[in-house]
Protein backbone atom coordinates (compact mmCIF):
# COMPACT_ATOMS: atom_id res chain seq x y z
CA UNK A 1 0.00 0.00 0.00
CA UNK A 2 1.74 3.01 -0.97
CA UNK A 3 1.82 6.24 1.70
CA UNK A 4 -0.41 9.10 0.98
CA UNK A 5 0.33 12.43 2.07
CA UNK A 6 -2.79 15.28 2.20
CA UNK A 7 -1.05 18.20 1.80
CA UNK A 8 -3.33 21.09 1.62
CA UNK A 9 -3.69 23.59 3.74
CA UNK A 10 -6.33 23.69 6.96
CA UNK A 11 -9.61 24.52 5.74
CA UNK A 12 -9.85 22.74 2.76
CA UNK A 13 -11.49 19.40 3.57
CA UNK A 14 -8.50 17.65 4.82
CA UNK A 15 -10.50 16.44 7.52
CA UNK A 16 -12.93 14.92 4.92
CA UNK A 17 -10.09 13.61 3.27
CA UNK A 18 -8.61 11.82 6.57
CA UNK A 19 -11.94 9.71 7.26
CA UNK A 20 -12.21 8.96 3.64
CA UNK A 21 -9.34 6.87 4.05
CA UNK A 22 -10.10 5.18 7.46
CA UNK A 23 -13.12 3.94 5.89
CA UNK A 24 -10.84 2.46 3.25
CA UNK A 25 -8.90 0.66 5.82
CA UNK A 26 -5.92 2.93 5.47
CA UNK A 27 -3.50 3.74 8.77
CA UNK A 28 -3.88 7.28 9.15
CA UNK A 29 -1.11 8.74 10.93
CA UNK A 30 -1.75 10.19 14.78
CA UNK A 31 -2.19 13.78 14.31
CA UNK A 32 -1.61 14.86 17.93
CA UNK A 33 1.54 12.97 18.28
CA UNK A 34 3.38 14.86 15.06
CA UNK A 35 1.72 17.74 16.14
CA UNK A 36 3.82 17.13 19.49
CA UNK A 37 6.63 17.75 17.39
CA UNK A 38 6.26 21.14 16.20
CA UNK A 39 10.29 21.75 16.74
CA UNK A 40 11.42 19.39 14.30
CA UNK A 41 9.39 21.04 11.71
CA UNK A 42 10.66 24.45 13.32
CA UNK A 43 14.53 23.21 13.32
CA UNK A 44 14.04 21.37 10.01
CA UNK A 45 14.88 18.02 11.80
CA UNK A 46 13.23 15.90 8.74
CA UNK A 47 14.46 12.66 10.15
CA UNK A 48 11.85 12.95 13.03
CA UNK A 49 9.37 13.33 10.86
CA UNK A 50 10.18 10.69 8.58
CA UNK A 51 10.48 8.17 11.29
CA UNK A 52 7.09 9.24 12.09
CA UNK A 53 5.93 9.18 8.56
CA UNK A 54 7.32 4.99 8.56
CA UNK A 55 4.67 4.06 10.88
CA UNK A 56 1.85 4.98 9.29
CA UNK A 57 -0.39 4.96 5.94
CA UNK A 58 -2.28 8.65 5.01
CA UNK A 59 -1.13 11.50 6.98
CA UNK A 60 -2.88 15.83 6.40
CA UNK A 61 -2.70 18.55 8.57
CA UNK A 62 0.56 20.08 9.97
CA UNK A 63 2.96 19.81 9.12
CA UNK A 64 2.16 17.83 5.65
CA UNK A 65 0.18 21.09 4.72
CA UNK A 66 3.18 23.46 5.87
CA UNK A 67 5.65 24.66 3.31
CA UNK A 68 8.71 22.57 2.04
CA UNK A 69 7.57 19.58 4.12
CA UNK A 70 6.27 18.42 0.83
CA UNK A 71 9.69 18.27 -0.78
CA UNK A 72 11.52 16.27 2.02
CA UNK A 73 8.87 13.54 2.00
CA UNK A 74 9.07 13.31 -1.90
CA UNK A 75 12.82 12.72 -1.36
CA UNK A 76 12.12 9.64 0.83
CA UNK A 77 9.20 8.10 -0.16
CA UNK A 78 7.42 6.62 -3.50
CA UNK A 79 4.37 8.48 -2.17
CA UNK A 80 1.20 9.83 -3.78
CA UNK A 81 0.38 13.28 -2.83
CA UNK A 82 -3.03 14.92 -2.94
CA UNK A 83 -3.35 19.03 -2.74
CA UNK A 84 -7.21 19.74 -1.58
CA UNK A 85 -8.38 23.27 -2.49
CA UNK A 86 -11.53 25.19 -2.43
CA UNK A 87 -13.57 27.05 -4.86
CA UNK A 88 -11.87 30.33 -3.72
CA UNK A 89 -9.05 31.83 -1.98
CA UNK A 90 -11.73 34.13 -0.43
CA UNK A 91 -14.51 30.91 0.63
CA UNK A 92 -10.63 29.21 2.22
CA UNK A 93 -10.41 32.33 4.21
CA UNK A 94 -13.92 33.05 5.21
CA UNK A 95 -13.97 29.17 6.31
CA UNK A 96 -10.91 29.09 8.46
CA UNK A 97 -12.20 32.62 10.44
CA UNK A 98 -15.85 30.90 11.17
CA UNK A 99 -13.65 27.94 12.36
CA UNK A 100 -11.59 30.21 14.17
CA UNK A 101 -13.98 32.00 15.70
CA UNK A 102 -16.27 29.40 17.07
CA UNK A 103 -13.15 27.13 18.33
CA UNK A 104 -14.00 27.25 22.14
CA UNK A 105 -10.67 26.36 22.83
CA UNK A 106 -9.07 30.17 22.51
CA UNK A 107 -12.04 31.82 24.59
CA UNK A 108 -12.48 34.79 22.33
CA UNK A 109 -16.58 34.58 23.19
CA UNK A 110 -17.39 34.41 19.56
CA UNK A 111 -14.93 36.95 18.61
CA UNK A 112 -11.83 36.44 16.65
CA UNK A 113 -9.22 34.91 19.07
CA UNK A 114 -6.03 37.58 19.92
CA UNK A 115 -2.56 36.85 20.18
CA UNK A 116 -3.25 36.15 23.99
CA UNK A 117 -6.28 33.86 23.27
CA UNK A 118 -3.68 31.59 21.13
CA UNK A 119 -1.61 31.67 23.67
CA UNK A 120 -3.03 30.37 26.57
CA UNK A 121 -4.84 28.04 24.41
CA UNK A 122 -4.97 24.68 25.48
CA UNK A 123 -3.73 22.21 22.78
CA UNK A 124 -0.68 20.16 22.59
CA UNK A 125 0.80 22.77 24.73
CA UNK A 126 -0.27 26.30 25.85
CA UNK A 127 1.38 28.41 22.75
CA UNK A 128 0.96 25.59 20.22
CA UNK A 129 -1.51 27.52 18.46
CA UNK A 130 0.24 31.08 18.55
CA UNK A 131 3.47 29.28 17.42
CA UNK A 132 2.52 27.51 14.49
CA UNK A 133 -0.09 30.57 13.35
CA UNK A 134 2.90 32.92 13.32
CA UNK A 135 5.17 30.07 12.08
CA UNK A 136 2.59 29.82 8.52
CA UNK A 137 1.29 33.65 8.20
CA UNK A 138 3.88 36.83 8.29
CA UNK A 139 1.10 38.54 10.50
CA UNK A 140 1.39 40.31 13.60
CA UNK A 141 -0.13 40.47 17.17
CA UNK A 142 -2.34 43.07 16.05
CA UNK A 143 -3.62 41.75 12.94
CA UNK A 144 -3.04 38.03 12.98
CA UNK A 145 -6.50 37.60 10.51
CA UNK A 146 -5.17 39.78 7.78
CA UNK A 147 -6.92 38.95 4.66
CA UNK A 148 -4.27 39.83 2.29
CA UNK A 149 -1.79 38.25 3.68
CA UNK A 150 -3.42 35.05 4.87
CA UNK A 151 -4.70 34.98 0.96
CA UNK A 152 -1.51 35.41 -0.40
CA UNK A 153 -0.48 33.05 2.05
CA UNK A 154 -2.88 30.53 0.61
CA UNK A 155 -2.02 31.02 -2.84
CA UNK A 156 0.87 31.23 -2.86
CA UNK A 157 1.65 27.77 -0.95
CA UNK A 158 -0.75 26.19 -3.62
CA UNK A 159 1.34 27.66 -6.69
CA UNK A 160 4.64 26.23 -5.33
CA UNK A 161 2.97 22.93 -5.01
CA UNK A 162 1.35 22.62 -8.47
CA UNK A 163 4.67 23.98 -9.63
CA UNK A 164 6.46 21.75 -8.33
CA UNK A 165 5.07 18.37 -8.56
CA UNK A 166 3.21 19.51 -12.26
CA UNK A 167 1.67 16.89 -14.16
CA UNK A 168 3.22 13.76 -11.78
CA UNK A 169 0.70 11.08 -11.88
CA UNK A 170 1.30 10.59 -8.02
CA UNK A 171 0.06 14.02 -7.16
CA UNK A 172 -3.88 15.43 -7.52
CA UNK A 173 -5.68 18.71 -7.11
CA UNK A 174 -9.01 17.87 -5.32
CA UNK A 175 -11.61 20.00 -4.79
CA UNK A 176 -13.75 18.28 -2.33
CA UNK A 177 -17.07 20.87 -3.46
CA UNK A 178 -16.93 19.55 -7.40
CA UNK A 179 -19.47 17.03 -7.92
CA UNK A 180 -16.66 14.90 -9.63
CA UNK A 181 -14.33 14.42 -7.12
CA UNK A 182 -15.14 11.39 -5.20
CA UNK A 183 -14.42 9.47 -8.63
CA UNK A 184 -11.65 11.35 -9.17
CA UNK A 185 -10.46 10.40 -6.28
CA UNK A 186 -10.89 6.74 -6.57
CA UNK A 187 -9.49 7.16 -9.74
CA UNK A 188 -6.41 8.20 -9.04
CA UNK A 189 -5.78 6.10 -5.71
CA UNK A 190 -7.55 3.21 -8.39
CA UNK A 191 -9.70 2.15 -5.48
CA UNK A 192 -13.05 0.84 -5.53
CA UNK A 193 -15.84 1.93 -2.59
CA UNK A 194 -19.42 1.39 -2.07
CA UNK A 195 -19.86 5.24 -1.63
CA UNK A 196 -20.43 7.57 -4.00
CA UNK A 197 -19.18 10.57 -2.15
CA UNK A 198 -17.15 11.78 0.37
CA UNK A 199 -18.46 12.26 4.61
CA UNK A 200 -17.56 16.07 5.29
CA UNK A 201 -16.73 16.88 8.18
CA UNK A 202 -15.32 19.67 10.74
CA UNK A 203 -17.48 22.12 8.71
CA UNK A 204 -17.30 25.23 9.95
CA UNK A 205 -20.56 26.96 9.02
Amino acid sequence: MNKVFGIGMNKTGTTSLKFEFMRLGYNVGDQREIEQKFWAWKNKRWDVIIDYCKRYDFFQDFPFSFPNTYKEIDNVFDAKFILTIRNSAEEWYDSLVRFQTKTGAFNSNGKLPTAQNLKEAIYIRKGWMYDTHMSLFDVTDDDLYNKEVLIKTYNKYNKEVIDYFGDREDFLVLNLAEESSYSKFLEFMKEESPYTTFMHKNKSK
